[in-house]
């Protein structure tokens, strides 16, 4: 009978034991230190604001953060209106990047906001018009902002020119 016991309570200690070994090798094994203070900021770099006239969105972002950034802009609509829409900017300074991406020419400074972009619906299918009601529409407005890129003589890189990684680590913001 001792026997019996003591195998028993030495099972119910090797089941208790082994339940406790898993978490700790998680732990040990997922835990690493770090040496060394890197500074991160993740916070948002940019506010639109959009006004909007029948078939148009004008279409501007402000730099809210601390750097000098680069702007692009899309906007996102049905694609039945696809072939009808139109982008364009008085000032010159948005460029098409050939990728459904407008980008603004010049590094926008701390507080700065970018010219305005328009972008304009120029004519409305027929159904449409015929039955207005049947359809929704809506246009989306995504910007993204990324930090001011410099070469060894402290000349801004031509935002085009910017490595198409730097466009991939960014937030992307949606608008109205």
């Amino acid at each position: 009978m001792k026997n019996y016991q003591k195998i028993l309570l030495t099972c119910a200690l090797i089941m208790l034991v082994s339940a406790g070994i898993r978490p700790a090798l998680s732990y040990f094994t997922t835990y690493v230190e770090a040496k060394g203070k890197v500074s991160i900021s993740l916070e948002e770099n940019g506010r639109i604001e959009e006004r909007v006239e029948e078939l148009k969105k004008s279409i501007s972002i402000t730099n809210t953060g601390e750097p000098a950034v680069y702007v692009r802009v899309q906007a996102f609509v049905a694609e039945k209106f696809k072939e009808n829409e139109k982008y364009s900017s008085e000032s010159g300074k948005w460029i098409d990047g050939k990728d459904g991406w407008w980008y603004y020419s010049d590094p926008v400074a701390p507080g700065a906001a970018t010219d305005v972009l328009d972008y304009e619906i120029t004519k409305l299918p027929e159904d449409l018009l015929n039955n207005p009601g049947q359809y929704g529409f809506n246009v989306v407005v995504v910007y993204e902002t990324a930090p001011v890129i410099y070469d060894e003589n402290g000349q801004a890189a031509d935002v085009l020119d910017v490595d198409a990684n730097v466009w991939g680590q960014v937030k992307t913001e949606g608008g109205q």
